[in-house]
């Protein structure tokens, strides 16, 4: 069978039928070729339109994001307000401001260097015990 046509393009090139399928093949190689063109402009055009969106939705969720952080600063500005932390300790702490500002001095020993640690807790320790004696002192 495969010899069958074989044999029958030569003969068809030999009686001038070249031509008349050669008119046929080209139109239909240009259709092809047309065809996958077309369909490439439309894969990339719908791929830019696709992008698009998505570059639209990215910058619309960018505002609502910068539009939380700004309440959120404009919240953290209230919630540092001195204003605001003194209405709280006094509405929901019940505290109040002091009547009576009692400064306690400490004195420490000549002993004591900057730096050295057992110099520190012992520097400490004298304050401590400066404290713990001077509220008595002061109530005399």
């Amino acid at each position: 069978m495969a010899t069958g046509i074989m044999r029958a393009i030569p003969l068809a090139r030999q009686r001038g039928e070249t031509k008349s399928l050669r008119i046929p093949m080209i139109f239909i190689v240009a259709l092809g070729v047309a065809g996958l063109v077309s369909l490439l402009y439309l894969a990339q055009t719908s791929t830019v339109a696709t992008v698009g969106y998505d570059i639209k939705r990215l910058e619309d969720q960018r505002a609502r994001w910068q539009m939380k952080n700004a309440q959120s600063r404009v919240k953290i500005a209230e919630l540092q307000s001195i204003d605001r932390i003194e209405r709280d300790a006094k509405s929901r702490l019940n505290m109040a401001p002091p009547t009576k500002i009692i400064f306690v001095p400490v004195e420490l020993s000549a002993k004591t260097t900057v730096g050295s640690e057992a110099a520190s807790s012992q520097a400490r320790a004298e304050a401590d015990a400066g404290a713990k004696r001077t509220p008595k002192e002061s109530s005399r």
